[in-house]
């Protein structure tokens, strides 16, 4: 009899158990893209692009917003515009860019500071060796108009991973608006600079 009891408990917890996990679902999957010091596509820890642009000074999400005046190159010369260092304890970790035809709204993020990461781990801070052994279809590039270098995984778009002049052993075409740089051409001991998402 007692057999019997331990076995039909037994069964009704077992049937209870597969009825539960039948009622599993995506929203039980935990969040990985809550935390505060995240990259993904158009955002960086709590920003993301085409939100509303900060206003003003002040806290703001658990940050202390700056405001500093920037200057912003373009083919057809330069501007000043107004950007926002988001900071914490008085160290920039994200500089937050108004968009260039709406200055309502976000239309970058740069982050400058190590705590932030993509899902793979990869960060400001870390080698291109590190990059290439994530992202193994990466490419380098170059532009002259910003004098800006950067690598990039082509299914990230929007995200560019900024290095150096240093990481370049060659100098790039200085008379071309982009340059493409070879992994081979690339110093695989430099390290990412920043991060810009736009």
């Amino acid at each position: 009899m007692k057999i019997q009891h331990f076995a039909l408990l037994g069964i009704t917890f077992l049937t209870l158990m597969s009825f539960s996990f039948l009622q599993y679902t995506e929203e039980d999957e935990p969040n990985y893209y809550s935390s505060d010091y995240i990259i993904t596509y158009g955002q960086a820890g709590p920003f993301t692009l085409n939100s509303a642009f900060p206003g003003k000074e002040g806290e703001y999400m658990g940050y202390q917003l700056v405001q500093r005046k920037q200057i912003r190159y373009a083919e057809d010369g330069a501007d000043t515009l107004t950007t926002f260092h988001a900071q914490k304890d008085g160290i920039t970790h994200i500089i937050i860019h108004p968009k260039y035809n709406n200055d309502a709204l976000i239309g970058g993020l740069e982050v400058v500071s190590a705590l932030y990461e993509t899902k793979h781990g990869v960060g400001v801070g870390s080698s291109l060796y590190d990059f290439y052994a994530i992202y193994p279809d990466a490419k380098g590039y170059y532009t002259f108009v910003s004098d800006m270098y950067w690598v990039e995984y082509p299914v990230m778009e929007g995200i560019q991973f900024l290095i150096d002049a240093k990481a370049c052993k060659t100098e790039p075409d200085a008379f071309s608006d982009l340059t493409v740089i070879e992994k081979s051409n690339l110093n695989l001991k430099s390290r990412i600079t920043g991060i810009r998402i736009f």
